[in-house]
């Protein structure tokens, strides 16, 4: 892996914490992003690159290993919040019309929990293995 893989970069008063994840493309990271809502702190997660494993089955295999790496530090790092650089993938145009239209107390759509975060991305993995079975046909 790259030497800055884990190691916060600090944006002003924020942080982006880089993950390598050269699956869908060779420069592939996955960011994890402390955020709040309304004043709680929250961590989010994005995937970077697409929701679809493509290429040869060696190339899908890469996908698949990039997201369980990716995974394995969004469990470390207890991420609580899904979004995507792709927004058709995850219906965010649905989730931002509801965090418009929210009112005190109601939930944010964007956060969806740990285990749902972690369901997210092993639905990722799912497909893509599929895809490569596929391939193996």
């Amino acid at each position: 892996m790259v030497a800055f893989e884990g190691v916060p970069i600090t944006l002003g008063d924020q942080s982006v914490t880089p993950v390598f994840i050269p699956g869908h493309t060779p420069g592939s990271l996955g960011l994890i992003i402390p955020a709040k809502d309304n004043g709680k702190p929250h961590i989010a997660g994005m995937v970077g690159g697409g929701f679809i494993a493509q290429g040869s089955a060696s190339q899908v295999q890469e996908f698949i290993d990039s997201i369980q790496h990716f995974e394995e530090w969004t469990r470390r790092m207890k991420v609580d919040v899904e979004i995507q650089n792709h927004p058709v993938f995850d219906g965010f145009a649905d989730k931002l019309t509801a965090l418009r239209a929210r009112k005190p107390g109601e939930p944010n759509p964007f956060v969806v929990g740990e285990a749902n975060y972690t369901k997210f991305l092993d639905l990722m993995m799912e497909c893509a293995r599929a895809t490569r079975d596929r391939q193996k046909d």
